[in-house]
């Protein structure tokens, strides 16, 4: 073709050729990525297919040791009543027409020996062992912990599926585009170049055929068949490709809210559950609403008392626990989140963002001890001072820097970041940074003694958090976007159960067997 082509036409071919470099490239480099998540979920669920076998062993065990004490019971009650003369000799012996002989118990002992030998004899000693007492096992994994096992892998190996799915949509839609581009070329030059482009630069490219992902994508739906529904592939089709149509977050805020509502979000949110991103989003809002918690305790007051003259007791400083553990409580959240997040990923970055959120713990507890102390300039509030300006130029500098990913002094438009969303409204970022320095300060707003009451600056003070937060909300969202297509990140990372110290895990065994067991 190239005699047939002139000055721009070439220039467009290079241009194609461009495209399909960077493309070609980027496909490789996210295959690369889903071949090693794909290898690492197949011995994850490998694992867990030994997880299995101890957590149903560990079940036939138990249902022994049932037996087995309950035959002990009833022999027992059959002597007693044999020797109070009630039952004849023969029925002590048998155990009677109900009851079980002491016998019994040992086909129970028999069998879980048995469905020991064949299971070592699978794992060749490696998952299992026995303790020198010859009776107690000792299990590589706590059988216990499997269902929550199980739980993480199934969400893993959804997000994997996912990223799968994602990859083939962009493999495809790349070959459409590529198509419609050369049909206008042959539409407006009359030069056939379709058939013989792709022929020689498209179809010999990894993203034209395909064949790794289209695997990887069935060796998920085998896996997810074999391991979550018991062999059903239809089922395990559906799962998988129905993930997207019905994932919301629906669940994810009500949780969120319901138990800061109920006081445990700090043990049970944080401590028992994965934090996603909806999760600290959540917490971040409720932080923003400390003046509203801590009245809920003036509410229930005032309620109490019918609204009448008595609720101008429940603003008497001496009562201040109680407000001040309710305005610690959406902070307190957000700390065992980070630490949860800090266990999951080791990133230094969340115990840090953690700090944040314990230094306002400790201002608070110094802010409402001060009230208590009548708002007197003591030791008290050189105190509060000091932990306000710690806490204050804490945050914003988290705000700027991490949240926002401002101040950079390279960037286009000077301290703001390299990409920006809101290109229209360059000024108002400059405004958003100013406001909030200004608004995370504003609790200097209490330090005079003479001018407007005090529950007049605090909802003046409340009033401009809440303004704060609301453009906050914006910048940050957008970082956060930016920051996932800078680094693809199109699925949620899902922390695995299981580490390795051996690649014995690799061999696998039919899921019939481990049935049969």
């Amino acid at each position: 073709l190239l005699p047939m082509l002139g000055r721009l036409q070439k220039a467009f071919f290079d241009k194609l050729d461009n495209e399909l470099d960077k493309v070609e490239a980027f496909y490789l480099e996210r295959e690369k990525e889903m071949r090693a998540r794909t290898t690492t979920l197949k011995a994850q669920l490998q694992e867990l297919q030994d997880h299995r076998r101890l957590f149903h062993v560990q079940i036939e065990h138990a249902d022994g040791s049932r037996a087995a004490k309950l035959t002990r019971t009833r022999h027992s009650e059959d002597t007693a009543v044999h020797v109070g003369g009630s039952a004849s000799p023969s029925a002590s012996a048998t155990g009677g027409s109900g009851g079980s002989g002491p016998e019994e118990s040992a086909p129970n002992v028999t069998g879980w020996k048995r469905v020991r030998h064949k299971f070592d004899k699978h794992n060749a000693g490696k998952t299992l062992s026995r303790e020198t007492s010859g009776e107690t096992p000792m299990f590589k994994y706590d059988p216990d912990d499997y269902l929550q096992a199980k739980k993480k892998l199934k969400k893993a190996v959804l997000e994997c599926y996912r990223g799968l799915e994602l990859l083939e949509n962009y493999r495809t839609l790349n070959l459409i585009g590529f198509r419609k581009a050369l049909k206008k070329f042959e539409k407006y030059t009359k030069i056939p170049a379709l058939q013989t482009y792709f022929t020689e630069k498209i179809d010999p490219s990894a993203f034209s055929s395909g064949a790794a992902v289209q695997g990887m994508l069935g060796e998920m739906e085998h896996l997810y068949a074999a391991r979550f529904t018991q062999g059903n592939n239809k089922l395990a089709k559906n799962r998988l490709r129905g993930l997207a149509q019905h994932k919301t977050h629906h669940f994810s805020s009500f949780r969120t809210g319901m138990l800061l509502g109920l006081a445990i979000p700090a043990f049970v949110d944080g401590l028992c559950l994965s934090i996603q991103f909806a999760d600290f989003w959540m917490g971040d809002q409720f932080c923003s609403l400390v003046f509203t918690i801590s009245n809920f305790y003036f509410l229930g007051c005032a309620y109490s008392g019918g609204f009448g003259t008595h609720w101008t007791q429940c603003m008497t400083p001496t009562r201040w626990g109680v407000p001040f553990v309710l305005a610690s409580l959406p902070l307190l959240a957000r700390l065992v989140q980070s630490i949860r997040r800090w266990v999951d990923s080791k990133l230094m970055t969340h115990l840090i963002n953690g700090g944040k959120y314990g230094a306002g713990i400790v201002y608070y507890f110094f802010y409402f001890n001060w009230r208590h102390q009548g708002g007197a300039r003591g030791y008290s509030f050189v105190l509060w001072c000091i932990f306000g300006v710690i806490y204050a130029t804490y945050a914003t500098a988290w705000d700027l820097l991490m949240d926002w990913s401002v101040l950079r002094p390279r960037a286009p438009h000077r301290f703001l970041r390299p990409e920006l969303i809101y290109n229209n409204t360059i000024p108002l970022y400059y405004l958003a940074i100013i406001t909030n320095v200004l608004i995370r300060f504003v609790w200097v707003i209490y330090i005079p003694q003479n001018g407007l009451a005090f529950p007049l600056r605090a909802f003046i003070a409340a009033i401009l958090e809440m303004f704060r937060r609301w453009q906050w909300n914006f910048y940050r969202l957008e970082n956060e976007h930016l920051g996932n297509v800078d680094q693809y990140r199109v699925t949620r990372e899902v922390p695995l159960p299981y580490t390795f110290d051996d690649h014995s895990h690799e061999t696998d065994i039919d899921e019939d067997d481990a049935r049969s067991m």
